[in-house]
């Protein structure tokens, strides 16, 4: 269904047909936009991500705080440190879930979560299967004509259902442009971004490190971790 959809809006909209053939430039786009300390501890998150896939580690409560950190999710810091004595626990239940969507519902039901949170966490754990949610990303699906609801910024404004769908979407998206879910995601925001007036959008792109270092590290050893269609 969201494949019919795509080849219908990519005929009859320029605008889905010029993100698709500027893919490269937004996702390099993304990389810019990146400072140095934001560049390091998604490098740390990510190789911990292998891990954590791979088994021989866990995600902690001092990881999620990295997490939270990163991704400048700040105020569901103070919710999941109220109820945190079962958080690793939690995480692992949900994690080992083999079922895409009882995953996602299951690290979304985490107290504090919510679904921008879970969407990060599996998206370090799973590159290949999900990319991260935000405000940016998902305006980007709504001006390439995709039937998705408004959201506000505040990533409480996103239900579960909503990442499910935005997932679904980028997966999508990706098998046209032969490119991982997350790198999809970061190519949306960089657009969303383009299309908000009060950006400040560099001219030019020069550089490909982050999907150049996920290529290497994700699709290099490609694992489905389950089915999540």
């Amino acid at each position: 269904m969201i494949r019919v959809a795509l080849r219908s809006y990519s005929q009859r909209s320029p605008i889905v047909t010029d993100f698709i053939r500027d893919f490269d430039e937004y996702l390099c786009l993304y990389e810019e936009r990146q400072s140095e300390r934001q560049t390091a501890l998604a490098g740390y998150l990510f190789d911990l991500g292998r891990e954590v896939k791979a088994g021989t580690k866990s995600w902690t409560e001092a990881d999620i705080s990295r997490i939270i950190q990163w991704k400048r999710l700040y105020p569901l810091w103070r919710r999941i440190k109220k109820d945190s004595a079962h958080l690793e626990e939690y995480l692992s239940d949900g994690l080992t879930q083999a079922d895409g969507k009882d995953r996602m519902r299951a690290i979304c039901g985490i107290p504090g979560f919510g679904p921008v949170l879970a969407c990060a966490l599996l998206t370090l754990t799973w590159p290949d299967l999900y990319g991260m949610l935000d405000n940016s990303a998902w305006r980007a699906l709504r001006l390439l004509e995709f039937d998705i609801p408004l959201r506000p910024y505040s990533g409480g404004g996103f239900s579960v259902t909503d990442a499910e769908q935005y997932q679904a979407i980028i997966r999508t998206l990706g098998r046209v442009r032969r490119k991982l879910p997350v790198q999809v995601a970061n190519a949306l925001h960089a657009f969303g971004n383009t299309r908000n007036p009060s950006s400040n959008v560099p001219s030019q792109c020069v550089s490909l490190r982050a999907s150049s270092f996920l290529v290497e590290n994700v699709l290099g050893d490609h694992d489905s971790g389950g089915q999540d269609e």
